[in-house]
Parts: structure tokens; C-alpha cells; sequence
């Protein structure tokens, strides 16, 4: 063979070599990338095998919903107050009920000689006699005169197992009885409202140090009606014909 036909053989391969080649790049330019993975911002989305957190509410409760506690009061019964449900005014409820009990002593002419309203500075600074009970009281009956404490205490509502006090505070009432050698008696509102509650008792102390608790059974026993026109009566029973075992003195 020729020389010359070699060379054009090999040219003619060469030639159809690249033309293949420049085929191939064009083929492989027109093919689309793979498509990148989708970016949220959104937090939610997490793509895992791990179990789901549970999913938090509006306000900001971690319990999954539907898994509140069926005792508390829905949400749309709670008054808000800016962000947070507003909780009962313990302090307005008190002194609420102390005017009520005021107004009943003062119906009876018995005389307020001391009044303590748990008045305490925003950093806690507080008068002794703030530790004494709400009331210091007086009257007269016949010429014999009374003077003791009462402590105020209002429930919407009664346990079943009845009505008491803290241990300190028994401790601390006693302590207080025994100083300053004056009677100490409960004034219980229950029900109803801090300004109209619906029942009325008057429990002494020595009662409820005894006891412990005074019973819904034996609640009855302590009940006054229409306390405005009762309460000094019912306590110069109790003073005279209980405490000191005495009749009165006209």
C-alpha cells in the first residue's frame, strides 16, 4: 500500500474521532444537574428517624395537645392580663371579707379596738402585731366586759373532710391566745362571695386546736344566721355559758 492512502486512512480515523468526542460533551452538557435539596427556614421540618417532640400550643405548653388536665379551666375562661392568665386577688379577697365581718361587729355594737391587714413593704418588712389576728375586739354585756380576737378566714368552697387551719398557724393563734390571755375565735365565710358569703360560722380556737379539722357533719354547730343580728348574743352565750361557766351579770 501506498504511502499516500496510509496517511489518509489514518486521517479519516482521526477526523471520526473527534467528531464521536465532540458529540459525547454536547450530549453530556444537555443532561440536567441533579436537583439540590430543598432549604426551608421553617424549623418544623426535620427530616429524621427520631420520634416526634410533641407538639407545643400557643402559649407555650410543652404537653401535647389534648393532654391538658381536664380539672383546669379552658382557656377561654381564664381572664389574661397581658401574656398570662390572671390568678385570684388573695389580698382583695381577704380584706373583702374582713370589711364584711367589720361591718357585722359594728352592727352589734361591739367595738374595734385593733385591725391588722397583713400590711407588709415590697420587701418584706412588717409590723409584730401583723402576726396577731385580723380583729381585737370589745363589748359589753351587762356590766360585764369581753374583749378578744377573731381571725377572719372566707372559702367558696369546703373539702370534704371539712374546714382547718395550717399547723403554724394553729401553733401560732395558740401561742398568741395563751400571751395575751384573750380568746381567739374564727370567723368563717363559705360560699357565695367575700362580701355576702352564703353560710357563716364562728369556730373557737380551742375547737379546731383540739380537733384539728372541724367536720361538714359538725360545721352545723358552729353556724350563725343573720349574723348581723346575732353574732354578739351567740358569743356572750359561749363566753359566759362555755369559757367562764358563769351567768350574767345585769
Amino acid at each position: 500500500m501506498k504511502m499516500g492512502t496510509i496517511l489518509i486512512i489514518i486521517g479519516a480515523v482521526l477526523m471520526a474521532a473527534g467528531v464521536l468526542v465532540n458529540v459525547t460533551s454536547k450530549r453530556q452538557e444537555s443532561t440536567p444537574p441533579e436537583a439540590a435539596p430543598l432549604v426551608t427556614n421553617e424549623a418544623n421540618f426535620e427530616f429524621s428517624n427520631s420520634p416526634a417532640k410533641p407538639e407545643v400550643d400557643a402559649v407555650g405548653s410543652s404537653e401535647p395537645r389534648g393532654a391538658s388536665d381536664p380539672q383546669k379551666p379552658s382557656e377561654e375562661k381564664i381572664e389574661v392580663v397581658g401574656d398570662s392568665p390572671a390568678e385570684p386577688d388573695y389580698k382583695k379577697i381577704g380584706n373583702d371579707f374582713e370589711g364584711y365581718v367589720a361591718d357585722i361587729l359594728k352592727a352589734n355594737g361591739i367595738r374595734l379596738k385593733q385591725w391588722n391587714q397583713g400590711s407588709t413593704s415590697p420587701e418584706g418588712a412588717y409590723a409584730e402585731n401583723e402576726l396577731n389576728p385580723d380583729f381585737l375586739v370589745a363589748h359589753k354585756e351587762g356590766q360585764n366586759p369581753l374583749e378578744y380576737w377573731v381571725e377572719c378566714k372566707y372559702r367558696s368552697n369546703l373539702p370534704n373532710w371539712g374546714f382547718s387551719l395550717e399547723d403554724y398557724q394553729l401553733k401560732r393563734y395558740y401561742s398568741i391566745q395563751g400571751q395575751s390571755k384573750r380568746k381567739i375565735i374564727i370567723a368563717l365565710g363559705v360560699g357565695g362571695s367575700p362580701k355576702a358569703p352564703a353560710a357563716f360560722y364562728v369556730i373557737p380556737l380551742d375547737s379546731l386546736y383540739r380537733f384539728k379539722r372541724i367536720g361538714n357533719k359538725y360545721l352545723p354547730n358552729y353556724s350563725i344566721s343573720d349574723p348581723r343580728n346575732n353574732f354578739k348574743k351567740h358569743l356572750s352565750d359561749w363566753f359566759y355559758n362555755e369559757v367562764f361557766k358563769t351567768k350574767v351579770k345585769k
